[in-house]
């Protein structure tokens, strides 16, 4: 595991517990994160074509910084290591719902 996949799989344990504490247990993405790494499973969660069950109770309680969306949109540090084509993806989905209107 490279410097950049720790990382970013300590930043989704992070709004994973924060999630948790103030919302709700997100235990797919718990177990997303065990199975298939943190870069592995943030690519499958943005690149799907349906919105995550997490997703939509993160919007519905105001709480979209806690996405792996906004976690990539406000790290530049992942954009290189992520592309550029799932950058815009999660940046579109972000502005969809309201994220930018803050």
């Amino acid at each position: 595991m490279n410097d950049l996949e720790e990382q970013l799989m300590q930043q989704c344990l992070d709004i994973y517990e924060q999630a948790k504490r103030e919302i709700y247990n997100a235990r797919l993405f718990r177990s997303m994160l065990a199975q298939y790494g943190a870069k592995d499973t943030v690519t499958r969660l943005i690149e799907s074509d349906k919105l995550s069950d997490g997703f939509i109770k993160l919007y519905e309680a105001q709480k979209l910084n806690l996405t792996v969306e906004a976690l990539i949109y406000e790290n530049e540090i992942y954009h290189d290591y992520l592309g550029d084509k799932l950058i815009e993806r999660a940046t579109k989905k972000l502005k969809s719902y309201g994220y930018f209107e803050k």
